[in-house]
């Protein structure tokens, strides 16, 4: 009798400890290894970039933007993919397109000088950007996009009663492991230069995480002839009138709902916001009279409140309802948008500090659990993949737009008090979130 696909090469069942277990070290290192996708994991080759193209940083940062934009609009089709075949397919193929553009991307510079040279060195800048957008666009897409959905959403399909425990550890890895990534890359590229640097990764990507992926990864745990947390059973804290769906919904069904909207629209302004914060941040704090060291301090701080808030709340998350964790999030994006409106040397900065803490750390927990808790597991990929995208679309427009406030202005006052402003309606548009229901004209 042939054996299924997902008992190959071992039967999970089999796994001496509940496998969904294995499934979130295999899932926290897939979402580690998106970092090369991820703007921490840029930033430690602009510079060399900027070298080789001979581009300037408007260029390279337009290249970038485009890059992308182009990203978030392919991302909920891949999600739909993913629920079509599952993870374990759609993540390898991933993490092997993911290498060959890293190793494509060591070719950057060479590729332009030649596609250049057929046109008699015309449109030089032109064609440098062109084929770098080509390559961040496969980054962003790839490794901040897909392998972050894949590698996440699989994880969230194996537990259920322990969704929030185990959400937080895939926090505290990518707590620790994100930030950690420019020193290391930073520390290649001084050793094998940018282009070996990228070669390394590619390969460990494109052929050890390939790997990785293909003996570990699994779509679900009733594939497998398992149940999501093992089989846990007892009296549960969580039995709250949101912690389950009434049913699976389909991405059609849950981008009707007001609820889909209100999460949604909130998790896109964290985005947008804190991509223009930290893209903007020198200069944020220089026009309020502090140096780079100031700015560069308010992150250390930030993170650890983060990563305390990020633990605890998911904890909370098996016990409380969504609501009162989106109502955190927000506060947190009023705290820190309001201190940048009133920037100054003093409590303003520490106010800022907090805020960044407590929706850097809420954010975590949201983009995590909430999907699953709302709209079920079934269409996991499509309606988390609708919101990666949104997500994606706004850290891309959020350093522009706060770059044209500055321009306009002088300061960046009008983007902080828009930002506040929209973080007030969306709080007050979050006391009417309840858990979507089915119609009773469905039921019948």
């Amino acid at each position: 009798m042939k054996r299924p696909v997902h008992d190959i090469p071992f039967r999970p069942a089999k796994c001496p400890v509940f496998y969904g277990w294995v499934v979130l070290a295999a899932g926290a290192l897939g979402v580690l290894a998106s970092v090369p996708g991820q703007t921490i994991g840029v930033s430690a080759f602009t510079d060399p970039l900027l070298d080789a193209l001979e581009l300037n940083r408007v260029e390279l940062s337009t290249a970038y933007f485009l890059g992308t934009m182009g990203s978030a609009l392919l991302i909920a089709r891949a999600g739909k993919i993913y629920d079509r075949y599952g993870a374990r397919p759609v993540g390898f193929a991933t993490a092997v397109a993911m290498g060959l553009v890293l190793w494509a991307l060591t070719l950057v510079d060479q590729a332009a000088a030649a596609v250049g040279a057929l046109f008699g060195g015309r449109g030089r800048v032109l064609i440098s950007m062109t084929l770098l957008t080509l390559g961040f666009f496969g980054l962003r897409f790839l490794g901040q996009g897909v392998l972050t959905l894949v590698s996440r959403s699989m994880v969230m399909k194996w537990f259920e009663r322990r969704r929030g425990l185990a959400n937080g550890l895939i926090g505290v890895c990518v707590a620790l492991g994100f930030p950690a990534s420019p020193p290391v890359f930073n520390a290649w590229i001084q050793r094998l230069g940018w282009r070996g640097a990228w070669g390394l990764l590619g390969a460990l990507i494109g052929i050890g995480l390939s790997l990785l992926i293909l003996l570990f990864y699994r779509d679900t745990p009733e594939r497998c002839g398992l149940e999501p947390d093992g089989g846990l059973t007892g009296p549960k804290r969580s039995d709250l009138p949101d912690t389950h769906p009434d049913r699976d919904w389909t991405l059609p069904e849950a981008r009707r709902t007001y609820a889909f909207w209100v999460f949604n629209l909130t998790m896109v302004m964290f985005a947008f916001y804190m991509t223009a914060l930290s893209f903007h941040i020198v200069n944020i704090f220089e026009l309020s009279g502090m140096d780079r060291g100031r700015a560069m301090m308010i992150f250390l701080p930030g993170a650890a409140i983060g990563l305390t808030l990020e633990l605890v709340v998911n904890w909370l998350s098996d016990y409380t309802k969504l609501k009162y964790i989106l109502w955190a999030e927000l506060v947190g994006l009023g705290l820190s948008t309001a201190a940048l409106a009133i920037l100054e040397p003093g409590w303003p900065v520490i106010m800022l500090i907090v805020g960044n803490g407590i929706m850097g750390g809420v954010f975590g927990v949201l983009i995590g659990v909430t999907w699953p808790r709302l709209f079920g597991r079934t269409h996991l990929g499509a309606i988390a993949g609708l919101n990666m995208g949104c997500v994606v679309a706004g850290s891309a427009l959020g350093p522009v737009l706060f770059s044209l406030s500055q321009r306009w202005s002088g300061n960046y006052t009008i983007a902080a008090l828009v930002c506040l402003s929209v973080c007030v309606t969306l709080f007050a548009a979050s006391l009417r979130v309840k858990p979507p229901k089915r119609e009773p004209s469905e039921e019948s």
